[in-house]
This record gives structure tokens, sequence and C-alpha cells, in this order.
């Protein structure tokens, strides 16, 4: 296993892969991830034609705020797992982050960013976003190459309509 240094909060979270698809598209990790492992993860989820269409479904010019996690990962920030799911840890918050976790197994999330800006590039994709409209949630195995699983992210939050943060 590869040292890594981890941080808290928001410091964890980077713009991984900066942009892609013509600067359509901020892809960030609050995992500790290198560029290739994100690139990698979205490389394989944008690979099967259903993927491609649900998030294509925005239309030319839709911008795309992603999220990349381990797959072990739970975070109730992020619309990935309802609240009743039986793959949620019992720990006190619904946070489960382990530091070992399998370097080839992620979820990748694609939301819609909400934002007041009617074009935002790059990093302003995440910077002036204040909500997300999740699109699709993305089971990947990167050594494989393959998608694994196709879900659909619940509407909202663990936390209802408590604000959380972007990441």
């Amino acid at each position: 296993m590869r040292a890594r240094r981890w941080a808290s909060g928001r410091a964890r979270a980077r713009v991984a892969t900066a942009l892609a698809a013509a600067v359509r598209m901020a892809v960030i990790s609050p995992a500790p991830l290198e560029g290739d492992e994100v690139r990698a993860a979205v490389r394989v989820a944008t690979s099967e034609a259903t993927v491609r269409e649900r998030i294509g479904a925005l239309g030319h010019g839709g911008k795309l705020l992603v999220y990349v996690l381990p797959e072990a990962w739970m975070i109730p920030d992020l619309p990935l797992d309802p609240p009743s799911s039986p793959d949620l840890p019992v720990t006190d918050r619904g946070h489960h982050v382990p530091f070992d976790f399998d370097h080839t197994r992620y979820r990748v999330l694609f939301t819609r960013p909400q934002s007041h800006d009617p074009d935002p590039h790059g990093e302003a994709i995440v910077k002036r976003a204040y909500g997300r409209e999740p699109i699709v949630v993305v089971r990947v195995d990167t050594a494989a190459g393959q998608i694994t699983g196709i879900d659909a992210p619940p509407p909202h939050v663990r936390w209802g309509d408590i604000s959380t943060p972007l990441l």
C-alpha cells in the first residue's frame, strides 16, 4: 500500500482532473487519489452508452460536477446511498472512510451543478455551485476496465434539506 498523506475537510477535496469534454466537467474527490486514478475511474464510468446518454441528456453545453469516491466510502453529504440503504455502516453519523481501500474500485457520481453563473468553466464549476442535482452513480473496476453497476442516486442527501458542503 502506498503511503498517503491525509488532510482534513476542504483541503482534501481537490480538482483532480482539471476539465474534460471542452471544459464542461469538473471532477473532484474527497479521497487522496492520484490524478491517474481519478481519470481512469471517469473514463471507465463514461465508457458505456447508457451512462453517456444519461449525462448527455443535459444537452450540449451542460456542465457536470463529478465526484469520485472509493467504493467502500460512505459520505452522507453526497447523494450516493438512500438513508435506508443496508450498505450504510453503523456509525454515529453515517460516515465510513477507511484509509485502506481498494484503489481499483470506485463510485462515480455525476451531478448537474446549480449555479447563478450562466456559463462556469473549470474550477468555477465547483467554486460557483451552490447545490447539485444528482444524475447517476456508476460503480467501476478500473483494473478490469468495467462498469460493475449503474444506480439511480437518491434525490437528496441523508440529511434531507439541511445544507451540506459541496466538498
